[in-house]
């Protein structure tokens, strides 16, 4: 059964929810609901005339010149502050301007409400700050133009139909007295009079407000707004059709990273392929831990969009985010492509920043751009070597590398397989490894069977082709029969006839038969003549009897009476009887008695022995023996040819023969299988198995090894040209990749800014009025708003990005689509109301964030309320599912892997890739305080650290972080009593800095980083080994687990756990939540090795330390007895694993498993003698860097990121290592004799460290 159809009005739902969310957020709204009498109230109706008189007229004045009643004071000063704590927690939290300054409040009679409205009338934005020196006072600065409070116009106006001219009660208030808008007040009196109950009473309050809330809720108040429905709202509320058009996948891209597009920053792979995804036009989320550059993504997006021509909303409730983008585009000289806009209208600042970048727009034409380089040679080479040592190679799917660690290992074998013998190219390509291993097993079968002797005097029989019982026992029978007699009397049957006849005797079976063929010759002569036929002159009578041609050819001149007499000799000499062809009898006769003589010696005559037919028959029957045997023993190691032997060879291999014929037992069960072996191709294997007697358990192994080492032969020449085979070839490879990567980002960043100038350009000459409209609205005081739909183009290619937090939206942009794409970053702790607005006025939507961190959460503008608690879901939740999504697996923030490993245990599985550092200095540290009172020693603990830092002549940037703000805000009074003694303190604390020191909350330091951060949570342990106190409660909580995740991910250099008790003396039984559960394992974490030897704490508390509980069993599921599992090293192979070896035999020591990286390092190498910590960190070829398949992951972001954290890289060829590892054994070690500098931290090598969330 279907589902049914989306129907527009099922909109209408989600749209009413996401409505009432947003009149909800920070709570009531105070510039309609003004609370006069709250906590978060600062009125300066009754200030001191001359302070008010000064703050009006210069625009700033310090609190103790406003109030100067000491008795007054006090409180002002508390109130001030609060103020200013939650202005700053709204303006870094939410992005908006929230300390103004009320003049005049308005109050009016509602029908049937309990209580009145009260709206300050005009609104001045004021900043507040500590004055230096004096912590206790706050400057304040007016920072605006008096203007008519948004909220009460639209109120007059949608409740009363009252419509004030805004434009002209600002001109008023503006020409008027600053401190006494009278006028102003009269105005909108007479404008009101129909206004049941209107007063303004003339008063002067500071406090917080929401001045945006208006546009922000009016955005979506009316439905039809929403029509036509973008398809990322629509998807958002289940438009099955809508999220169909969302879900579309962009174009694959290279995995190789061989032909990726150069970006203004540096990225790696996934980062690439985030910004690929977007430009194609794909909605998209992006997620990935802290630190994997989120922020760098966002910025090289910023400036590719640009460049195209396609502007882009930035929005982020986190004005560090922003900002953190801005500093990326700085690095490159683009931080104007990106216009962050806070409350209130266009300023000054604004209309510089205006008339700045036409300036340099049109001063810019004709400026030559550098071309990009050419496809990257480098990378392609680099590419070509990796898939070459990784590739499986068809048709054995296994791959050089592989072929070489396989070698290796059987080469550590004792004892090791070393046979000579080689497959053939044909038989290697028709064996797989799955043959192999069945030939391996058909061999052990023989082996074991014994096919071949592993005794001492081997076996004679190996090879033999017997086939079958029968074969075997006729083998057996007749070489007993031979060796035990036959052959001898045989051979003594032969000297006796050889000897009646004068002949020698033969030396073997062949010079016998050829001897008993020339004698039965003779014999057949001498039937035909005499026995003095020998001795006539065969020759010559001869002669006398052939042709002409003969005699010619012979050269024998006869006369015809001289061939006459020869004729006439010749037929004395025949015996009575049939007389043959005379001629052809006469030439055999001279051509038996030359063999004769040839044999017996020059006066031999040729005889008749007596008893040649038995020779004869004897002889047959012997060669057909032999020649039997021969034919079985033809393919042993001696051979076959029985009958070319010596008599005397002959009888001994025949006796060999006899002695091992119970090897003929052997040889039918084996034969087929040695067949099939031979077959294959294994032939010179078996042989040289056989020769050298290897036993059974070896045979397989010397099979493997004569497959691998014939398929690294092969392959060896198949991919000649494509691997890399020295070590200097590819150190420059490594080299020029990076220096030509860093040329393409500086000339791509030369072309985005030629071709964002040229826009500008276009927009200026074609669209004059544009430029014109926007002047003269800047000088009205129009806000963006109000710009936008008069000049689009010119402001779109002014300010390709518009930043601003997503509350801000509706009130700086027009309703519609004026952007091609949306980046939110922070997105996971933005609600889907919240980012609605923003949704809506762009083509594409790309969400930046991390579901793991903290949820959107409640807040209140009213700095003396507390926020709601319901908590919302976020877009970046919500819209996960119907989109495409990249995920960031690459870790750059922390200096050291270790700072991050933690999170990357507890929430991402391991999954991140992780740098180490080189130093051995500890990163992450517990530091227990006990005492009496171990909130007050803990709180001590951090004081005295934060003092120590400032002390120090390079003082790090700094922060503390906590889970409640009761505990934070203590230790912010303890710092603040302290720095008024300590003047180095008092200049950290008060020090304007790009990152200057603060104390947040775990729910408020998301966005931040320091150098060093103090997690300091103020849990405290009860007697029964609970967590107890308001921090632990905070644990308990449905956050707690990621508060924490957020505090410990906030550090790029050093994180110190500051807490008043050791983890052994937490219950293990107690703890509930997983958040507690964490914070447990944090702290074994961080206890974790002690402290490093250098380190002396600036104070300890001399209370006795409190007993250790007993450690109880974890509850299933627990992660307490694996808080801290390394990441699992790579497993090291046997070609590194020996060149270890010769390194520690060299004397340098080598740690393979020394650092926390993902992938791990193969190989750590420093000296041995303990005078340098290990500085030259190894990759190989083939270990660490097999699952690594993009060249500038690989290639470009590891080597740079390792640099960067102080290691001399170094990058070992296996295939180099394993054809001379003596040479590189001598050139690691001149590295490590001469450690190299630490790369630029700028360089190309991946995402800045800085990266923000």
């Amino acid at each position: 059964m279907g589902s049914a159809p989306f129907a527009p009005d099922s909109s209408v739902g989600y749209i009413e929810q996401w409505r009432r969310e947003l009149a909800e957020l920070g709570g009531a709204n105070t510039l309609l609901w003004f609370d006069d009498h709250g906590r978060g109230v600062l009125d300066l109706t009754g200030a001191h005339p001359a302070g008010t008189a000064r703050f009006f007229s210069s625009g700033s004045a310090r609190l103790s010149e406003l109030v100067r009643e000491s008795y007054a004071y006090s409180e002002a000063a508390r109130r001030g502050r609060l103020i200013r704590s939650k202005s700053v927690e709204l303006q870094e939290d939410r992005g908006i301007d929230s300390c103004w300054l009320g003049i005049g409040l308005a109050h009016w009679e509602v029908r049937g409400a309990g209580r009145r409205p009260l709206a300050p009338v005009l609104l001045r934005r004021v900043r507040m700050r500590p004055v230096v020196g004096h912590t206790d006072d706050l400057a304040l600065t007016l920072d605006s133009d008096p203007g008519v409070n948004p909220a009460f116009v639209a109120y007059l106006s949608g409740e009363h139909g009252v419509e004030l001219d805004v434009e002209a009660l600002a001109a008023l208030a503006k020409a008027g007295s600053a401190s006494d808008p009278r006028k102003v007040f009269e105005e909108i009196a007479r404008a009101c009079e129909s206004v049941r109950g209107f007063a303004i009473d003339h008063r002067f309050v500071i406090s917080t407000f929401n001045v945006s809330k208006t546009d922000l809720v009016a955005d979506l108040m009316d439905p039809g707004a929403l029509a036509p429905m973008h398809p990322v709202v629509s998807a958002l509320c289940a438009d099955p059709e809508a999220t169909d058009a969302v879900r579309a996948v962009p174009p694959p891209v290279d995995p190789t990273g061989v032909q990726s597009a150069p970006a203004v920053l540096p990225i790696d792979s996934a980062q690439r392929a985030a910004l690929d995804a977007v430009l194609a036009g794909a909605h998209l989320t992006v997620s990935g831990a802290p630190g994997t550059g989120k922020t760098q993504t966002i910025a090289a997006l910023i400036a590719e969009l640009a460049a195209q021509g396609r502007p882009i909303l930035l929005v982020s409730h986190k004005l560090a985010a922003i900002e953190s983008v801005q500093h990326r585009l700085a690095q490159v000289g683009l931080d104007d492509l990106v216009m962050h806009l806070g409350d209130g209208r266009p300023g000054p600042e604004f209309e510089a920043f205006f008339n700045r970048r036409i300036q340099e727009a049109v001063a810019a034409e004709g400026a030559q751009v550098d071309s990009l380089p050419e496809p990257d040679v480098t990378a392609a080479r680099l590419q070509a070597h990796h898939e070459a040592m990784h590739a499986p190679q068809r048709p054995w799917d296994v791959s050089l590398r592989e072929t070489i660690e396989k070698i290796t290992e059987l080469g550590h074998r004792r004892p090791a397989p070393h046979s000579r013998a080689r497959l053939s190219s044909d038989d290697l390509q028709a064996m797989s490894p799955t043959q192999r291993d069945e030939a391996g097993r058909r061999l052990l079968g023989v082996a074991r069977a014994g096919a071949w002797s592993t005794g001492p005097e081997g076996d004679p029989w190996y090879g033999a082709t017997i086939v079958g019982e029968q074969q075997a026992e006729r083998a057996r029978t007749s070489v007993a029969e031979l060796a035990e007699g036959r052959l001898a009397a045989h051979r003594a049957l032969i000297e006796e006839l050889f000897d009646q006849v004068g002949l020698p005797t033969p030396s073997t079976m062949r010079e016998e038969e050829d001897c008993l063929d020339l004698i039965r010759q003779v014999e057949t002569t001498l039937e035909v003549f005499r026995p003095e036929v020998f001795s006539a002159p065969l020759a010559d009578l001869a002669a006398a009897t052939g042709a002409r041609g003969y005699r010619r050819e012979h050269g024998q001149a006869l006369g015809i009476m001289e061939r006459r007499r020869l004729v006439s000799q010749a037929q004395g000499l025949l015996r009575p009887g049939p007389r043959p062809g005379l001629h052809g009898v006469l030439v055999q006769a001279e051509r038996q008695r030359r063999h004769w003589r040839s044999l017996a010696g020059g006066g031999a005559v040729p005889a008749v022995a007596k008893g040649l037919g038995e020779a004869l028959d004897a002889h047959e029957r012997l060669r057909e023996e032999l020649e039997w045997l021969t034919g079985r023993l033809e393919t042993t190691a001696d051979g076959g040819d029985l009958l070319d032997r010596s008599f005397d060879s002959l009888q001994a291999r025949l006796s060999r023969l006899h002695r091992a014929s119970d090897r003929l037992a052997v040889l039918p069960q084996v034969s087929h299988d040695l067949d099939t072996l031979r077959a294959q191709g294994l032939g010179p294997l078996l042989d040289d198995l056989a020769m050298r007697r290897v036993p059974a358990e070896e045979v397989v192994a010397e099979l493997e090894f004569i497959w691998w080492t014939s398929l690294f032969d092969q392959l060896s020449t198949q991919l000649d040209g494509q691997v890399i085979t020295a070590s200097d070839q590819m150190s420059k490879l490594l080299d020029d990749l990076a220096a030509e990567d860093d040329v393409a980002r500086s000339r791509h960043v030369a072309q985005v800014r030629a071709k964002v100038d040229e826009r500008v350009r276009f927009v200026v000459r074609n669209l004059p009025e544009q430029v014109r409209a926007v002047q003269q609205g800047l000088h009205q005081g129009s806000s963006l708003r109000e710009l936008l739909p008069h000049a689009p183009e010119l402001l779109m290619a002014l300010m390709p990005c518009w930043a601003m937090s997503p509350l801000l939206v509706p009130a700086h942009v027009s309703g519609g689509v004026w952007f091609d794409v949306l980046a939110m970053d922070e997105a996971s702790s933005v609600s889907t109301a919240e980012a609605i607005p923003a949704v809506r006025r762009a083509t594409q939507t790309v969400l930046f964030g991390d579901e793991r961190l903290l949820q959107p959460r409640p807040f209140a503008v009213d700095a003396g309320r507390e926020p709601a608690t319901r908590h919302a879901s976020s877009v970046f939740e919500e819209l996960m599912p119907l989109v495409p999504a990249v995920e960031l697996r690459t870790h750059y923030r922390s200096h050291d892997a270790r700072l991050f490993e933690f999170a990357n245990l507890q929430a991402y599985a391991g999954r991140v890739q992780v740098f180490p550092a080189s130093d051995a200095e500890r990163c992450v540290r517990l530091d227990v305080v006990h005492g009496e009172a171990p909130a007050a020693s803990e709180i001590d603990q951090v004081a005295e650290r934060v003092a120590a830092n400032a002390a120090s002549p390079t003082p790090r940037s700094m922060m503390v972080v906590t889970l409640t703000e009761e505990h934070a805000e203590r230790i912010r009074s303890e710092l603040a009593r302290r720095a008024r003694s300590d003047a180095p303190l008092a200049r950290f604390m008060e020090a304007s800095v790009a990152e200057p020191f603060v104390v947040r909350t775990a729910e408020r330091a998301q966005g931040f980083t320091r150098d060093v951060v103090l997690l300091s949570t103020g849990v405290r342990v009860d007697d029964t080994g609970a967590l107890a106190g308001a921090a632990a409660r905070a644990l308990e909580g449905e956050v707690g687990d990621r508060q924490l995740l957020v505090a410990t991910t906030r550090a790029r250099r050093l994180l110190v756990v500051v807490v008043g008790f050791g983890p052994d003396e937490v219950a293990i039984g107690a703890l509930r939540a997983k958040g507690t559960v964490m914070f447990r394992d944090l702290l074994t974490y961080a206890q974790m090795g002690g402290p490093s030897p250098s380190e002396t704490p600036s104070t300890r508390q001399s209370a006795p330390k409190r007993p250790s509980r007993r450690r109880r069993t974890a509850s299933s599921g627990s992660v307490l007895d694996r808080p801290v599992a390394a990441a699992a090293p790579a497993t090291l192979g046997h070609v590194l694993a020996e060149l270890a070896e010769r390194l520690r035999a060299d004397g340098l020591s080598v740690r393979p498993d020394r650092v926390v990286a993902r992938p791990s390092l193969d190989l750590v190498v420093g000296r041995g003698d303990g005078s340098d910590p290990a500085q030259v960190a190894i990759d190989t070829d083939g270990v660490a860097l097999q699952a690594m398949h993009n060249v500038r992951d690989r290639d470009l972001v590891r080597p740079g990121q390792l640099r960067r954290r102080g290691w001399t890289y170094e990058r070992v060829l296996l295939h180099e290592v394993f054809s001379d590892p003596a040479q590189q054994l001598a050139r690691l070690a001149s590295v490590v004799d001469a450690p190299g500098e630490m790369a630029d931290l700028n360089g190309a090598g991946g995402t800045d460290d800085g990266d923000a969330d």
